[in-house]
């Protein structure tokens, strides 16, 4: 192969890489926005945890940062689903981050 046809080449792999990362990034943000979209109604009492692992019985109340009450206001920064467990990343009243999982006393309105 002559030089000018290896670089049209790899010019042409640059172009193809490039678009796939630009396409991933642009559904990426898609998906960011319609989390954030989302909004969490909370009907009792709900724990939010400071990491993302799923509490489970042995944590019980290990890792807890705050308890929401009925009425109280959480907003929906992402929602996750691994391994059939989801959890969502909130915002608190007070400004802190943390994290509410499946099937607590709240529904998600998308």
């Amino acid at each position: 192969m002559k030089w000018g046809m290896k670089r049209t080449v790899f010019i042409i792999a640059i172009v193809i890489v490039a678009a796939a990362l630009a396409v991933g990034a642009v559904l990426y943000l898609l998906d960011l926005q319609g989390d954030r979209e989302a909004m969490i109604t909370v009907t009792g009492p709900v724990r939010v945890y400071n990491s993302e692992s799923p509490p489970g019985y042995i944590r019980g109340d290990d890792g807890v940062i705050e308890f929401l009450h009925a009425g109280d206001p959480a907003h929906v920064l992402r929602i996750h689903d691994r391994n059939g467990v989801e959890s969502i990343r909130v915002r608190l009243r007070d400004g802190r981050e943390g994290y509410i999982f499946c099937c607590d006393n709240f529904v998600v309105q998308r």
